[in-house]
């Protein structure tokens, strides 16, 4: 699991400048990201291929919050309308989060970075010492 493999076109995509947003895949394969007051910043319609990459890329904590069956079959590409994009219907977008929710959504978040960022520090290690090993 890996911040690697999200297609490259998330990087790029606007984010609320506080910090407090987040990036949601809506059940009808669009990729939006939130502002901390639930506003839609960006958003992009996928296709099936880049659904399941982003799904498989969740961290386990909130894989565990997304059922995959509800994506078989969805297209986002299909979603064009800047209303449809950017004010989708109801139960599309998630609620905005408590507090405590928020702080929670923190914290993974957080764990999630951290375990990249060793996952990247063990790299760096396995690539030195296989090129000391190279060398001898």
């Amino acid at each position: 699991m890996s911040c690697m493999n999200l297609p490259n076109f998330v990087k790029y995509m606007k984010r609320d400048p506080t910090g407090r947003g987040c990036t949601h895949l809506g059940k009808d394969g669009v990729l939006r990201t939130l502002s901390g007051d639930n506003e839609v910043l960006d958003a992009r319609g996928l296709n099936s291929e880049e659904i399941k990459q982003i799904l498989d890329t969740m961290p386990p904590p909130m894989s565990r919050m997304v059922q995959k069956e509800d994506f078989r079959g969805v297209d986002g590409t299909k979603v064009t309308s800047e209303e449809a994009l950017f004010h989708p219907a109801p139960g599309i977008l998630p609620t905005k989060p408590s507090e405590e929710e928020s702080a929670e959504r923190r914290e993974l978040v957080k764990q999630s970075q951290e375990a990249y960022l060793q996952a990247k520090r063990e790299q760096k290690l396995s690539w030195s010492s296989n090129s000391q090993d190279d060398l001898l």
